[in-house]
């Protein structure tokens, strides 16, 4: 959607993202969205993106497992990207996850140093809260969990990062020039 304000009650369905080299699970270009209680799977470009700086996101216990990132658009940083198979947010003001999982998500490998964010690639977002979620098993070169770029704001509280792999650096989280703090949240196995 473009800029619309909208809840999306998924009442415990699954969407599962059209095949094709780029199709993305749900795709929001401003305006404020909440997403509630349901999966989004099979993506080949994201499962969810987010962009631009009118959009405000909150995910409720929504569960983002097995997609993938196949060169997504330009960065402000990298001209081609493989990066945010779970999610990619990118200049957004705010997004919110609550009770969420984020899982077994992985880029594509194919352009190995540009692979960020397995489960979560967030690039200059004003505010960015994640409560009470899991983010495991997710796979990338850099930043398995979570790659954080130029974020002003970065909390995450009560939440869990494990099992996630980065073949290079930041198998957890990766964070370049961005403001985080974490809090009762458990790193392990990274």
């Amino acid at each position: 959607t473009k800029e619309k304000d909208y809840t999306l009650d998924m009442q415990g369905y699954t969407l599962t993202a059209a095949e094709g080299e780029k199709s993305t699970g749900i795709y929001i270009e401003g305006g404020t969205v909440t997403i509630r209680d349901g999966t989004v799977t099979g993506a080949t470009a994201s499962g969810i993106k987010a962009v631009g700086e009118k959009t405000e996101l909150t995910l409720d216990k929504v569960c983002i497992v097995g997609n993938k990132a196949n060169k997504n658009e330009e960065s402000g940083y990298l001209k081609s990207i493989n990066a945010g198979s779970g999610i990619f947010v990118i200049k957004a003001a705010k997004m919110e996850l609550n009770g969420c999982e984020i899982k077994e998500n992985a880029t594509s490998e194919t352009l190995k140093n540009t692979e960020r964010g397995g489960g979560m690639y967030i690039e200059s977002a004003e505010e960015v809260i994640i409560r009470g979620s899991v983010i495991s098993g997710n796979r990338s070169v850099q930043g398995g969990g979570i790659f954080a770029v130029s974020v002003d704001k970065l909390d995450i509280n009560d939440s869990t990062l494990s099992e996630n792999y980065a073949s290079a650096s930041g198998g957890g989280i990766y964070l370049w020039d961005s403001d985080t703090s974490l809090s009762q949240t458990k790193v392990d196995k990274n």
